[in-house]
């Protein structure tokens, strides 16, 4: 398959084309089957050209020729020139029918794939293996082309049988720990049923099913003395995610109420009791993105993947240290309170926290004792003899008052200023002040 990208384009999920398949020349002469697999593609390219949804079915029956063709015995992945050829039409076939499917309404991820064949309707179930995230999750599917992205220092991704795919869960409303839209690596396989899956549809089996296989957790398939590699990317999630999220940082300082501004909490993945959680706190003047690059390159350590989950912070830079820490305070406990399996989960009592500017004072505020010196400093009588409404009381208690989190086993400083930065002293740093906007509560306390 050929794909390509647009060059203003960081990252394409759906600027796809199937290049003209291999030509008759390319094809071994005296194998009919390969052939007839290579005109059942051009029909289906016809058809598609001609914005009919029957090239569905076309792409579909062209890629399950294309793979009993790729393994004639059933088991065993031909390795010849004539396995190449097969390979190639059956990953051509398999992202043509996922894009069309998609677009026609033929194909939804979470639940499976309608097709027509001599006049009948029948059914392609879909599987998942190796995910944390549930099958409801899987709303979107977007093909993985050739991309480029100046923010990530490596590329992380491997030729195999399968077509790498992202898969976007999208959520309308705000939802906690997630984004609205999430983005993860998947590779998808079009191979024979088998008797134990079963299609939880009143229509017939097409005899195959569709399986996603988390390729952070499945690198082959088949025997184990005899494993098919499969493909795999793993950073496209990643460089999707820089193409397309908002820049928002200057808000998150400069309007620290603002409605971009929240402060959240966000998992990479859903809970995974026995990792231990990685929460990266970003700094001053910046977001979540900041780390994206370094999550790519430790989401591509296996032994990274084995042991660990990411979590990432986002807070409003202009909102005020005690204020953002407060924040992450509650977010971390939610965290492991809400999260299924976390309460009473080992690993959980591990967690690492890496700050890097002011984040690493944020994340030292999560070890650190208070005692009464904070308060001491901005007041002359107890906390609870004070003249305030109960919320703005509350809100002075949480940041004023606090003991380390007893769950965070370790801190990683970047570039933290622990003895104050000589900037914020300089023109720019006094400019940058009366720019941002004071939150009202705090002003009113």
């Amino acid at each position: 398959m050929t794909v390509w990208v647009d060059p203003e384009d960081v990252y394409t999920g759906q600027l796809y084309r199937l290049a003209t398949p291999p030509s008759r020349a390319y094809l071994p002469q005296d194998e009919p089957e390969l052939a007839a697999i290579h005109v059942a593609t051009r029909q289906a390219l016809a058809l598609e050209a001609a914005h009919q949804p029957e090239c569905v079915d076309a792409y579909f029956f062209a890629a399950v020729a294309a793979w009993s063709a790729l393994f004639p015995t059933g088991a065993d992945l031909r390795a010849d020139d004539v396995g190449d050829a097969a390979a190639l039409l059956y990953h051509a076939n398999l992202a043509k029918f996922i894009a069309t499917g998609q677009r026609f309404n033929r194909l939804d991820p979470r639940r499976g794939l309608e097709v027509q064949h001599a006049g009948r309707r029948l059914y392609t179930p879909t599987a998942y293996h190796g995910f944390a995230w549930r099958p409801d999750d899987f709303d979107c599917l977007e093909l993985v082309g050739d991309y480029r992205s100046g923010e990530l220092t490596h590329l992380y991704r491997k030729s195999g049988l399968g077509l790498p795919v992202v898969v976007v869960r999208r959520r309308a409303e705000r939802e906690q720990f997630y984004r609205p839209e999430q983005s993860f690596a998947a590779t998808a396989l079009l191979q024979p049923s088998g008797p134990r899956v079963a299609a939880d549809s009143p229509l017939p089996s097409a005899g195959f099913v569709l399986k996603f296989v988390n390729p952070a957790s499945v690198d082959a398939i088949g025997a184990a003395d005899c494993p098919i590699c499969l493909a795999a990317d793993l950073t496209s999630p990643f460089a999707r995610q820089m193409a397309l999220a908002p820049r928002d940082w200057l808000a998150g300082f400069l309007r620290p109420q603002g409605a971009a501004s929240e402060i959240q909490l966000t998992m990479a993945e859903p809970y995974q009791r026995g990792k231990i959680p990685l929460v990266l706190v970003h700094g001053l003047l910046s977001e979540p993105r900041f780390w994206t690059n370094i999550a790519n390159e430790l989401n591509a350590r296996p032994w990274f993947r084995k042991h660990y989950q990411v979590w990432f912070y986002r807070y409003p830079t202009g909102k005020g240290l005690l204020m953002s820490a407060a924040g992450l305070r509650k977010e971390l406990q939610a965290a492991i309170a809400l999260s299924p399996g976390a309460v009473d989960d080992p690993a959980a009592s591990q967690m690492v926290l890496i700050g890097h500017s002011m984040g690493g004072l944020i994340s030292k505020l999560q070890v650190t004792w208070s005692g009464n010196d904070l308060w001491d400093e901005v007041a002359h009588q107890p906390l609870d003899e004070i003249q305030a409404q109960p919320a703005i009381r509350e809100q002075l208690r949480e940041n004023l008052f606090f003991a380390p989190q007893p769950r965070v086993k370790r801190v990683i400083f970047l570039g933290v200023p622990h003895q104050g930065s000589a900037d914020a002293q300089r023109a720019v740093g006094r400019l940058m002040a009366r720019l941002v906007v004071k939150p009202q509560q705090l002003i009113r306390s």
